[in-house]
């Protein structure tokens, strides 16, 4: 009796193609490198820093003043410097849309700035923030 053994050699590159492919991919799995989430850090900073900003007078009259330069200078006194942001100042039941670049992930909060002693005008200051993306030196 003759046994065929060509069955076995094909059930063996079968298992041999099987461990090559597992293989590649946990090869390529293994590459992906997982991005770091910054959002809860970067929401609490942002917070942190409007809630500074409606607390002081100065600030304040600025934002009904709409006077961007002396809103700006204070927030970047208070953001690390590889974080990059833009506010803007609108009305209090409108949405504050951003003007930022595309392609980046944009953390925004927003503060309602409600009066001053002269009269009742309720403004919202919004802050968007952006981490650049690092380009690779070469």
């Amino acid at each position: 009796m003759k046994k065929n053994k060509r069955g076995w050699i094909r059930i063996f590159e079968a298992v041999i193609a099987i461990v090559i492919l597992m293989g590649f991919a946990a090869f390529i799995i293994g590459k992906q490198v997982e991005k770091p989430d910054f959002s809860g850090s970067v929401h609490a900073l942002l917070s942190t820093v409007l809630e500074e900003a409606s607390g002081n007078l100065a600030v304040r009259q600025a934002v009904f003043e709409k006077n961007y330069t002396h809103i700006s200078n204070f927030i970047s006194s208070r953001l690390p410097s590889g974080l990059n942001f833009t506010i803007n100042i609108c009305n209090s039941t409108g949405q504050c849309p951003a003007k930022v670049r595309q392609g980046v992930e944009i953390y925004a909060d927003d503060i309602l700035i409600s009066t001053n002693l002269t009269s009742y005008e309720p403004a919202k200051l919004a802050l968007f923030a952006w981490i650049e993306p690092r380009v690779p030196e070469q």
